[in-house]
């Protein structure tokens, strides 16, 4: 807010000591002061311009020092289909590596081992013998 004065009288001396003569001007700014001020007092101009200053302040301050809004349930959806993408991503890059580590390890195993053959485990022969156990002796004992 720009507080503009603007000169309306001009004292006089007829002397040279006293300024007792007043001489009122009717210029163009002054009747634009006349028409567009509000006819209020300095501190008035003052003090109002202070109080809006004040409430914009205030107003900062509510939103620094307000608390966190909630999330509705626009918000809400939009976080969960987030983290399902995020999962399933997870899910398609573990695959991916999985399949990749196979295919690589079958290509090892075919390059390491052309000539190997598949061993074959045979069932241990059944007697009717009973089962003994031996327990070894603890050295000390």
């Amino acid at each position: 807010m720009a507080v503009r004065f603007v000169k309306t009288e001009i004292l006089s001396s007829n002397d040279g000591l006293s300024h007792g003569e007043s001489k009122t001007l009717e210029t163009e700014e002054v009747l634009a002061a006349k028409r567009g001020g509000s006819g209020k007092t300095l501190f008035e101009q003052l003090e109002e311009h202070k109080a809006r200053q004040q409430e914009a302040y205030d107003a900062n301050t509510r939103l620094i020092f307000a608390p966190p809004q909630s999330l509705d349930n626009e918000d809400v959806a939009f976080f969960e289909a987030e983290a399902t993408r995020r999962r399933e991503a997870a899910r398609e890059r573990d695959r991916n590596e999985l399949n990749a580590f196979a295919v690589e390890r079958s290509h090892y195993n075919a390059e390491r081992a052309p000539e190997a053959k598949p061993v074959v485990r045979r069932k241990p022969e059944t007697t009717d013998a009973p089962a003994i156990k031996l327990r070894r002796k603890r050295p000390g004992t």
